[in-house]
């Protein structure tokens, strides 16, 4: 018998701040989930929390191997093509440094993945301990892309962090000075202009302790790419914003 779906706290909250959307989405969880368990012959075990942008539950194949189904909630301001882009990147990895893909289908937004153990941050491990896991894995991750990666750039991200920057300034009302927005921008526009393409890889582009899980022999390995092309230093900046002790 299929336990009853439970969506974890945050998910149910992001998507209820989209208003309709969100509860459209909320109500036909139920049975896009027993849908795709029945299309991949998967038995769905509980909720992972800890992410907001979609459902990760716990699965088991036909054959009794452990994997997670994961829905993404389509409704992400500015992230068109989050979930195609997270797929390029599970391909592109083929498993290195990145929990492996075993199916997805784009119009559905689902993706079954390979079962990885606890996060950084629930195995209590201190900053610089983390630091150096996320480096190491960091390592395995990253390998050389074209420019016909189809990936977004550095100065892509660059670009839209300093919009991002401005239009939510402005929707909080103004809430500190002009100075250390402009100061915000000059410094988009800085690293947009000292891209080199001729160093660029593919980045995670969200590499921190939450995303990097235990992976038996492996090591460890990530979840939850962003996926972009641009340098390597562009990962260690993520590491830098969420342990800045």
């Amino acid at each position: 018998m299929t336990p009853p779906l439970e969506v974890p706290d945050l998910v149910r909250e992001r998507a209820m701040a989209n208003r309709r959307a969100g509860q459209a989405w909320l109500d036909s969880l139920p049975e896009h989930v027993a849908a795709l368990a029945d299309r991949w012959d998967l038995r769905i075990g509980g909720a992972f929390r800890g992410g907001t942008a979609a459902l990760v539950v716990a699965a088991t194949t036909s054959t009794g191997g452990e994997c997670v189904l994961k829905i993404g909630m389509p409704l992400d301001m500015d992230e068109v093509d989050t979930f195609g882009r997270s797929v390029r990147v599970h391909r592109f990895a083929a498993g290195r440094g990145c929990a492996a893909l075993i199916e997805h289908d784009d119009a559905e937004r689902a993706m079954v993945l390979e079962c990885l153990g606890p996060n950084l941050a629930e195995l209590g491990l201190g900053v610089p301990e983390t630091l150096e896991v996320i480096a190491t894995t960091l390592r395995t991750f990253w390998c050389p892309m074209s420019a016909e990666c189809e990936l977004p750039t550095g100065v892509d991200q660059a670009q839209w962090l300093a919009s991002y920057v401005v239009r939510t300034w402005e929707e909080l009302d103004r809430p500190c000075p002009r100075e250390v927005i402009d100061r915000a921008v000059a410094l988009c526009d800085e690293r947009a202009a000292a891209f080199d393409p001729s160093r660029a890889v593919l980045v995670h582009g969200d590499a921190h302790g939450w995303n990097t899980l235990a992976a038996g022999e492996a090591g460890y390995k990530f979840v939850d790419p962003e996926g972009l092309w641009s340098e390597p230093a562009h990962d260690l900046s993520v590491a830098m914003r969420e342990y800045n002790e």
